[in-house]
């Protein structure tokens, strides 16, 4: 029997948000420049809970493939917009955070360690 390979697994971030234009780019660009070296970072997906800010306009600005946007009109609730991140997410690992909140830029922050 030959021991288990350990692969790269797939990571997404998901935010919920309501009324967050001060702080969504930033987070987006800080969660971006993260560095993974036990993943591969996979998506971010992000919901605007019925926002009636400049949140939605301050993420269309951050330009990047790993970026899903989901709009809901009228605002449902974070509960909701929890379960439709975990509905959506197509990865090995999802990760959730708040939207305001600002993760430390340096390698590591964000590490994940996994047993297969």
């Amino acid at each position: 029997m030959t021991p288990s390979r350990k692969t790269k697994k797939t990571v997404t971030v998901g935010i919920p948000a309501y009324n967050e234009e001060k702080n969504i780019k930033f987070l987006i660009e800080s969660l971006l420049k993260q560095k993974l070296q036990n993943a591969i970072f996979k998506e971010i997906i992000v919901i605007s809970d019925g926002s009636t800010d400049k949140t939605v306009e301050k993420i269309k600005t951050v330009k990047s493939r790993f970026i899903k946007l989901i709009v809901y009109k009228k605002r449902l609730g974070q509960n909701q917009a929890l379960n439709q991140i975990a509905q959506v997410a197509n990865s090995d690992i999802l990760v959730l955070t708040d939207a305001d909140v600002l993760p430390e830029n340096r390698q590591g922050a964000w590490e994940i360690n996994y047993y297969n």
